[in-house]
């Protein structure tokens, strides 16, 4: 009984309290009655947000598409030479028509094929009658720098050309810097509109017999 009183003696509330303190303090508790903030040692590292990542827009160009088209040479015997050309999907009657101006190839050369439309020929616009059955083209004065059966020649040339090319035309127009003045036709006569039977002997059989 005194062991037991002497033990209740000094296990008093401000005892306990110390003990409590004591352990408190050495586990790292903070006794504040502040709220504090808990430092947690050995915390994983910040990983920083990473934007997705912008790629440079590029531009692709995209490569012109060609397509076969006839145009109409000369042959040695003076009858039109049908050869073949490649011109944009998107090409434009002027652009067709200014490739007789370009004459023939180095082989097609070997061949005594030629153009008798003059090589500085150019277009100066292109008109089609409302119904698409007549073409008016215009010419710079270099198309009239020719003689004889050469003029007759070249006119072939851009009018089967031209008529090949549009099928639904039937008639073909020319003008020289604006002003009308007719192709010059078979037998040497210049006619406002001119076809396909106005250059019947110069045509090779597959078109003369179309018509």
């Amino acid at each position: 009984m005194k062991f037991w009183a002497h033990r209740k003696a000094w296990w008093t509330p401000g005892f306990a309290a110390s003990i409590f303190i004591f352990a408190a303090t050495g586990c790292g508790i903070p006794l504040s009655n502040q709220p504090t903030n808990i430092q947690v040692q050995g915390s994983p590292p910040t990983i920083a947000k990473q934007s997705p990542s912008t790629s440079s827009s590029t531009t692709t160009s995209i490569p012109s598409v060609e397509v076969p088209i006839t145009i109409y040479l000369v042959d040695l015997y003076g009858h039109l030479y049908p050869v073949q050309r490649y011109v944009p999907i998107s090409a434009t009657l002027a652009e067709v028509v200014s490739a007789l101006a370009d004459g023939p190839t180095a082989s097609e050369s070997a061949f005594g094929i030629q153009s008798e439309v003059p090589a500085d020929t150019r277009v100066e616009s292109t008109t089609v009658s409302s119904n698409g059955t007549v073409v008016t083209i215009d010419f710079n004065s270099s198309f009239a720098q020719t003689a004889g059966i050469s003029t007759i020649e070249a006119a072939a040339q851009v009018v089967i050309t031209t008529l090949q090319f549009l099928p639904k035309a039937t008639g073909v127009s020319f003008e020289i810097n604006g002003t009308l003045v007719g192709p010059t036709v078979q037998g040497g006569q210049q006619v406002p509109i001119a076809n396909r039977a106005d250059y019947s002997s110069f045509l090779p059989p597959a078109i003369s017999q179309s018509g």
